[in-house]
């Protein structure tokens, strides 16, 4: 979702593979990946908790969402291309999972400045 100049939203999607339902709750952990080579760049996503949210019933197929916020490196002098995130479930110590960028991201390559915030996790994806 676009909403200006140098700022733009996405919902980030968590589907159960599985067989069996399960539950999410809380906040995943998202990184910007260096477009050159996969690493982690910059700060981790800020926490933005969401109004009315809870833990998230998942039957097999049905899915999550956490609504990511975004503004641009451009804004700041530390520019780095972006093409994939890092993302980590709630609670999970698991490998983070690489998820391709909805378009090329702008990114920061140092940790003076968060570009973006992840929301907790709700049952319906976020509109404008």
């Amino acid at each position: 979702m676009d909403s200006g100049m140098g700022h733009f939203y996405w919902n980030l999607v968590f589907t159960n593979s599985s067989n069996e339902p399960c539950s999410l709750d809380g906040i995943p952990s998202v990184v910007m990946a260096a477009a050159s080579t996969g690493a982690p760049l910059g700060n981790a996503a800020d926490p933005a908790a969401a109004p009315g949210a809870g833990s998230v019933p998942l039957a097999p197929g049905a899915s999550a969402y956490s609504l990511l916020s975004f503004t641009a490196g451009g804004v700041y002098l530390c520019t780095a291309p972006v093409d994939a995130l890092l993302v980590t479930a709630p609670n999970s110590d698991a490998v983070p999972a690489v998820v391709p960028a909805p378009n090329p991201i702008e990114g920061c390559d140092d940790t003076e400045h968060t570009l973006f915030t992840v929301g907790s996790l709700l049952a319906v994806p976020v509109t404008f």
